[in-house]
This record gives structure tokens, C-alpha cells and sequence, in this order.
């Protein structure tokens, strides 16, 4: 009978380790992965923030790409039928020529069919634009014979991989399509630092991957009819079967697994695109689930093990109970551990049975550790929690950056030009419903290139603060000032009239002549010319009201400059 029991006893721990060894390693196999997706899940979301903020401020950099662009490309043109007869033959160097005259780096000539036919970059010759999409061949459809200019968003070339800017020039007597380039990494470099481009394109990502020691690596791709290719300049594509799930599905993440490597690809809208289903951003996010799996197996392991430890002790404890026949200590000790799996910790008395004994002490012990370990877990917790508000601290504090790059004037700290027009243009709707009046001037410096000729840039700089400075004093906290570009400066003026707005403009404008500029021990003294407008009911945007002030503008500059000029018509 003893050897029976013992074999039953025997099964029913080996059966019980078992399924309890399963349990835990399924248990931990769950909650790891369910850790893993929350925090690729926060990582992602961190991304698309900064994918909008990053193409916003490639949308503003872009800004004045546009105005030169679309001043250049006609003036190309009327050159280039100058130099040849049939511009669809010219010359790969004669277009160099010009590419260098009027400085933009390659020039196209693109045929009926949307095939480039004459370029000084050779790689690009007989490349067929149809093949980039509908949105392509509609717009080259739409420019031929227009006498239009348009500027495209940044795009990458097919060639080279490298980020540029495009705009495009129908002549109205031709057939044929003028189309310029320049490089975006380049003209970004030189115009700001290599360490903001580093950052534009590179560091603005980092944060978020440095938070999750999964990462590897994050690439960034932009796509197009002819492929993907990495905006950091590296010249890598994306694989084709990423590039063929995107082209044919409408899923925006695809997700490819190797040995202990993940690479999720994830699909995002560009601010603005105009170019529809050939443009896209994709970014490639690389994780390394090694170091979780050796976690894993390490859990399941030491549960293995503690469960055979444990079932081993279970099963000779129980033998010896079974063979000296100790029904009430085994009763006792059954009742502790039941207390134990219900959460109430207490010390279990000595049973005076010496064999039992060891098994009370054993819990005894396990319930000590489960509480040091449950405090250790505790200010394992709060210390995370405190890790993860510092890092909250930081991002949002980047994100508010991040803010007022996009939105001000980085030397005079006001509105730039084009958060000051979509302020402007939200005025300008608010007083069509309401009725109440709205003014808009535009200020410019007198004799300001003088200034910056004779003096120096520096003393420009100096300048356009100290008139910054000045706008801050006299105008309201309800006006809005910006700056429009070099020394003219865009003034709201909400629920003011034209004699109102004459008045402040007035006083304004004394306050800047009675304002001297002190630059390198000279007294520089200042003068403005201000023109204002009203804007009408009949009126179809805040544009019409601001091309109206700038005519007064000129009229005050034609009158002799330093005065205010007011459009009552």
C-alpha cells in the first residue's frame, strides 16, 4: 500500500510541476510581449509628432526656395531660347552654363511625352516623369503652354538618393516644360549649420529610439514612383517587397521578422504633399528581441526549476507523512500554505514534528524573501516612474522648441512670415463673421540696405532688433507683428478702424525716428515707412487687404519716406 501511494503521490507532483512550469512560462511570455508592444507602441506615436514637426520645418525652409524658384525659371527660360534655337536639343553644357548663371544646380527639359530630353545631369537624361504617378503626368499636362510656375514639395532623386527641390516652368508659347533643381541638404547646410541639418534629419529622431534599448537602428525613407530612398543621403532603398505591400495594400505598417531581429516599417502622410499617392514617408525601425528572449528562458528556467525543487520537497515531505501517518501536522501546515496562497503572510507554528518542521521554516523563509522582493519591486517601480517623468520633462520641452522654430522669426523673435499670414488670414475670417473692424499695415526700414552696406550685417542685425524691440512697446497685446522677409514687417490690427490705425501707426512711427541704435560706439538713427488698409467685406481673403497696404507702402516711400500712408479706397 505504501509503494502505491508513493507512485500516486509520485504522478500527481511530476503532473502538477508540469503544468505549473507551463503556466509561468506562459504567464511570462505574455506580459513580456504585451511590455514590448506598449513601448513600441509610445515609440511610434513619439514619431509621428516628430515626423509632423520635421516636414513643417522643411515646409518653411521651403518658403523662400519657392520665391527664388519661380522668380528664376522664367527668366531661364528667355535665356536659354537666346542661346538656342530648339531648347529640346540644347546642350548639356550650355544648360550648365546656365544652371551656374542663375544659381540653381541642374536643369531639365522636359518633352510632350514627360520625358527629359536635355539636362546637364547626365544620370537623369531620358528619364520618363509619367512613370512618377497621375498627380505627375497631370501636372506637367497642365503647365505645358500655361506661361505658370510651379514649385513642388521636396522630393528625392532618382538617381543619387538625395533630397532636393523642383519646380517646373510652362513657357505659354511652347510645348515643352523648363524644370530647376537644387539640393535640400546642401542649401540647408549653408544656410543654417551642418550640425542643424545632423539635427533635422537625424537628432531630431533620436530621443524617442534612445528611451527603448530594443532599438537598433531608425532609418527614414521617402517614396515616389521610382522607389524609396533614405533621407539622410545614404542612398539606400527600401527592399522591394516592403515597397510592393504599400504600393498594393492600403496598410500603413508591415512588419518582417529574422532570427531575433524585428524591422517594422510604417507608413505616414506628408504635411501638404502635392503629390498625392507618389510621395509617402516611411520609416524602418529595427528591434532586438535577444536580450527578451534570453529573459524569457531565463524565467522559464529558474521556474522549472523552483517548481521541481518544490515538488520534490512536496513529494518526500508527503511519503514521510503518508508512511507515520501524520494527518493533523500535514492538516496544519495545509492550512498556513492556504493563508500563504491568499495573501495573508504569517509565521507557522512548529508542528514538534522534526521532519515537518523543516518544511515550516522553508515557508517561513520563502514568505521573508517574498516580502523583501516585493519591496525591492516596489522602489524598482517608483524609480522607473521617476526615470519616465524625467524623459515626459525633456520631450515636451523639445516638442515646445520645436514650437517656436516653426512659428517665429529666429533674430527679432516675432511671428515669421508664414505663421503671421495664417494668423492674419484667422483675424481676417473672425471679423467677416463678427463685423468688427481690422487693419493690416506693412512697415519697412528706411535706407536699410545703406545701413547694412556701410556698417555691416551686424549693425542690419542690430537694427531689426531694436525696431522689433520698439513694435513690442508700442502696439497692443491684441496686434500681432511679423516679420515678412529682410526689413518689411507685416502689423495686425484687430478691432481698429483706419483712423485708429492711423493714430498708433503714427505714433509708432515717431517712436521708431526718436530711436537711436547704438552699434559700435555710433548712434545709428532710424526712419520707417508704414502703409495701411482696411480690410472689406467684399474682400476674398486677408491678401487683397495686405496688397493694398503695400501699395500705400510705396506711396509713403515715393513721398519722401519716413511717413504713414493710409488706403481709403
Amino acid at each position: 500500500m505504501q509503494h502505491r501511494i508513493t507512485l500516486l503521490l509520485l504522478l500527481a507532483v511530476a503532473l502538477a510541476s508540469a503544468l505549473t512550469a507551463s503556466s509561468v512560462a506562459w504567464l511570462a511570455n505574455h506580459q513580456l510581449a504585451e511590455e514590448g508592444q506598449a513601448r513600441m507602441a509610445y515609440l511610434h506615436s513619439q514619431l509621428r509628432e516628430r515626423f509632423h514637426a520635421f516636414d513643417l520645418l522643411l515646409a518653411e525652409e521651403e518658403v523662400e526656395l519657392d520665391e527664388r524658384l519661380e522668380d528664376r525659371l522664367p527668366r531661364i527660360d528667355a535665356a536659354l531660347r537666346a542661346w538656342s534655337a530648339d531648347p529640346l536639343s540644347t546642350s548639356a553644357e550650355d544648360l550648365g552654363r546656365l544652371a551656374q548663371r542663375f544659381g540653381v544646380e541642374h536643369l531639365y527639359v522636359i518633352d510632350s511625352d514627360g520625358v527629359v530630353v536635355a539636362t546637364n545631369y547626365a544620370p537623369d537624361l531620358g528619364l520618363d516623369l509619367s512613370r512618377a504617378g497621375e498627380g505627375m503626368r497631370r501636372m506637367l499636362f497642365r503647365l505645358r503652354g500655361s506661361g505658370e510656375v510651379f514649385s513642388d514639395r521636396f522630393n528625392i532623386s532618382v538617381a543619387t538618393g538625395r533630397l532636393r527641390k523642383y519646380a517646373y516652368f510652362g513657357p505659354a508659347d511652347a510645348a515643352y516644360v523648363l524644370e530647376a533643381s537644387l539640393d535640400l541638404h546642401a542649401y540647408i547646410a549653408a544656410r543654417h549649420s551642418e550640425r542643424y541639418l545632423d539635427y533635422l534629419f537625424n537628432g531630431l529622431f533620436r530621443v524617442p529610439t534612445q528611451m527603448n534599448s530594443q532599438v537598433v537602428s531608425l532609418d527614414t525613407f521617402l517614396a515616389n514612383g521610382f522607389g524609396a530612398w533614405s533621407l539622410g543621403g545614404t542612398g539606400e532603398t527600401l527592399p522591394p517587397d516592403v515597397v510592393e505591400a504599400f504600393e498594393t495594400t492600403d496598410r500603413d505598417v508591415f512588419i518582417q521578422r529574422q532570427g531575433d531581429l524585428t524591422r517594422r516599417y510604417e507608413r505616414y502622410t506628408r504635411v501638404g504633399a502635392s503629390g498625392g499617392e507618389t510621395e509617402d514617408l516611411v520609416t524602418r525601425v529595427v528591434y532586438d528581441d535577444s536580450a527578451q528572449r534570453r529573459l524569457l528562458q531565463s524565467t522559464v528556467l529558474l521556474a522549472g526549476v523552483a517548481v521541481l525543487v518544490f515538488g520534490a520537497l512536496a513529494f518526500w515531505t508527503s511519503r514521510w507523512l503518508f508512511s507515520r501517518h501524520l494527518i493533523r501536522p500535514v492538516n496544519r501546515i495545509a492550512e498556513g500554505l492556504a493563508g500563504l496562497a491568499r495573501g495573508r503572510f504569517g509565521t507557522l507554528e512548529p508542528t514538534g514534528v522534526r521532519e515537518l518542521d523543516v518544511i515550516t521554516r522553508g515557508i517561513n523563509q520563502l514568505q521573508g524573501r517574498i516580502t523583501r522582493r516585493e519591496q525591492a519591486l516596489r522602489e524598482a517601480n517608483e524609480h522607473l516612474e521617476a526615470r519616465v517623468r524625467a524623459r515626459t520633462a525633456e520631450l515636451e520641452q523639445a516638442n515646445r522648441e520645436l514650437q517656436t522654430l516653426a512659428t517665429c522669426d529666429g533674430l527679432t523673435g516675432l511671428a515669421n512670415r508664414r505663421h503671421f499670414l495664417g494668423e492674419a488670414e484667422r483675424a481676417w475670417r473672425r471679423a467677416q463673421r463678427t463685423g468688427e473692424p481690422l487693419a493690416i499695415a506693412v512697415l519697412d526700414l528706411d535706407l536699410f540696405k545703406d545701413t547694412n552696406d556701410r556698417y555691416g550685417h551686424a549693425a542690419g542685425d542690430a537694427v531689426l532688433c531694436a525696431l522689433a524691440a520698439c513694435l513690442g512697446r508700442t502696439l497692443r497685446e491684441t496686434d500681432l507683428a511679423g516679420r515678412l522677409g529682410g526689413e518689411e514687417f507685416g502689423l495686425l490690427l484687430v478691432d481698429t478702424d483706419l483712423d485708429g490705425a492711423q493714430t498708433l501707426l503714427e505714433r509708432l512711427r515717431e517712436r521708431i525716428a526718436s530711436t537711436p541704435v547704438g552699434f559700435e560706439g555710433r548712434s545709428l538713427s532710424l526712419s520707417a515707412s508704414i502703409g495701411v488698409a482696411r480690410c472689406r467685406q467684399a474682400d476674398r481673403g486677408i491678401a487683397e487687404a495686405l496688397s493694398r497696404a503695400d501699395r500705400a507702402l510705396y506711396v509713403a516711400k515715393r513721398e519722401g519716406r519716413n511717413r504713414v500712408r493710409v488706403d481709403r479706397g
